[in-house]
């Protein structure tokens, strides 16, 4: 064989080995980009699970918190009812008072000026002349 002969064989087989090579190098760069996507894939989806799962928490959270201010919330209208109640009664029973005191006093001023004379003893108390 001649050295061109040769060299070209050679040269031919340094291409095709570089090209393997190279080859090689491009599927394991390949597999090791497909680990890679598939683990940040993976820490995604595990993310998200938790996102959803805090989520959830914090909606039951939110839910048990809104029951506990609606049933304080209902604890504040029934005892605000309950002293409206109380506040109500006792005004009541004022002006009852008030009324009762005002017929007494009618009642005693009206005995007096009843168109007679009284001086103050006790006989002209009892309307006797």
């Amino acid at each position: 064989m001649s050295s061109e002969c040769r060299r070209s064989v050679s040269e031919s087989r340094s291409c095709t080995w570089e090209e393997e090579e190279k080859t090689k190098s491009c599927l394991r760069y390949q597999r090791e980009e497909a680990k890679i996507q598939a683990w940040v894939n993976l820490q995604s989806a595990k993310a998200e699970a938790e996102s959803r799962k805090l989520e959830v928490k914090i909606q039951k959270m939110r839910s048990n918190l809104e029951e506990k201010l609606m049933k304080r919330m209902a604890d504040v209208h029934r005892k605000a009812e309950e002293w409206r109640a109380a506040a109500q009664f006792q005004h009541s029973e004022q002006i009852r008072k008030v009324g009762q005191q005002a017929r007494k006093v009618m009642n005693r001023n009206n005995s007096h000026f009843s168109g007679r004379k009284s001086c103050g003893c006790f006989p002209c108390n009892n309307h006797h002349i």
